[in-house]
């Protein structure tokens, strides 16, 4: 490949995997499902680190392994880890749209089934089997209130609680209503945090970047919606934001300390709630409540206006799937000004993705007048090509 020297590459977790690291949802779901079931199994840490190093995930107990461990039992009331623990998902993306299911379907729960100011307690499980995430309640044991009052979906067929006819009885159960839509969100929220520093022991644990870079390769601003440093250690560059906050490496602090973690799991900015509590999950209210580097990154972009003949700083896409779940910030970037797009896809299948993805970010109009002067090129990522730092 020729030498690409570039003002800005956006990255994704396709660019890790590139250079074989473990970042995959998938390869996190598998070791969070064996340390999960590792009691029940009998295994021990040392037989799942054996295990998991003749597959190919490389750890010990140094590196991590065992804080891990000990946090995921620590923790095994959190939803989350029940929750993720017990459904398979192939993708980030995928995780993240599951997040959004079970968002809608408790806050449409507390709103509008749990308890109906006219028909108190009157379920119809045929409509159980409807909400996004009807499995929910097999993992809300710890939030005893809210667990109790759906109890009476596990029956199939209509139910009305007569022990509710008193209008006492009804006053008290929607003033518990209330005060759980204010207190549900709150738990959640708590689990989520604990489930992402979870996720920050197991970064320690399973990625390690070796002497190694990509070769051809330069630019001078890394816009990373990666949770690693890997792109920032093997491609050259001047400067890394991370969009979605960067995991800190801990391996033998304190909880404190590795508990800090300012990663971000959110939902689209576009989904609505009715109980505004819910806003809290989504990525750019979290972004700023973590405080992570799109707040810097608006300054460090272009500002000149597309004129013919003049030269523009490109831009790269390496491993990014432009999934509209992050279209805030990726169009902050793609329309700054850019004249030349770099994009890299791994196969023939999200090639097309990457099309139909970046003509809605640009705008079909935009696209359409860039593409065809020849200033968006695909490539193949094997053209980048991942060397050990001692290569000649």
């Amino acid at each position: 490949m020729d030498y690409l020297s570039l003002e800005m590459l956006i990255v994704g977790n396709g660019f890790d995997l590139h250079a074989n690291q473990k970042t995959s949802y998938g390869d996190f779901h598998k070791i969070l499902c064996d340390v999960y079931s590792s009691k029940d199994r009998g295994t021990n840490l040392e037989e799942l680190i054996k295990k998991w190093n003749e597959e190919g995930y490389k750890t010990t107990k140094e590196l991590g392994a065992q804080k891990l461990y000990d946090l995921i039992n620590r923790y095994k009331g959190n939803f989350f880890i029940q929750y993720f623990a017990n459904a398979q998902f192939k993708e980030w993306n995928n995780f993240e749209k599951e997040l959004e299911c079970i968002y809608k379907t408790i806050d449409y729960l507390l709103e509008n089934w749990m308890f109906d100011y006219e028909y108190i307690n009157l379920y119809r499980i045929e409509d159980y089997y409807k909400l996004p995430a009807y499995n929910i309640f097999k993992y809300v044991k710890k939030w005893h209130d809210f667990d109790c009052s759906m109890a009476y979906i596990n029956e199939k067929r209509y139910i009305k609680d007569t022990a509710l006819n008193s209008a006492k009885a009804i006053s008290e159960k929607i003033a518990r209503v209330k005060s759980l839509k204010t207190e549900v969100p709150k738990w959640l929220f708590s689990d989520l945090k604990e489930f992402c520093n979870i996720f920050t022991l197991y970064l320690n644990a399973f990625v390690q970047v070796n002497k190694r870079y990509c070769a051809g390769l330069s630019a001078n601003t890394i816009v990373n919606y990666n949770y690693t440093n890997v792109a920032e250690k093997m491609i050259n560059n001047r400067h890394t934001f991370y969009i979605h906050g960067k995991y800190k490496n801990q391996n033998c602090g304190s909880d404190q300390e590795w508990n800090q973690s300012n990663i971000v799991f959110g939902i689209d900015d576009s989904v609505e709630f009715k109980n505004k509590a819910f806003d809290r999950f989504k990525k750019t209210v979290i972004r700023c409540d973590f405080d992570t580097d799109i707040r810097m990154l608006a300054a460090s972009l272009p500002k000149r206006p597309r004129i013919a003949g003049e030269t523009v700083p490109a831009l790269g896409i390496v491993g990014h799937s432009l999934d509209l779940i992050d279209a805030d910030s990726l169009r902050m970037v793609l329309l700054s000004g850019f004249n030349k797009y770099y994009v890299f896809y791994y196969l023939e299948e999200s090639k097309i993705d990457l099309i139909t993805n970046l003509r809605y970010l640009l705008g079909v109009d935009t696209y359409n007048e860039l593409y065809n002067n020849g200033k968006i090129e695909y490539r193949n990522v094997s053209e980048l090509e991942i060397v050990d730092s001692n290569h000649n």
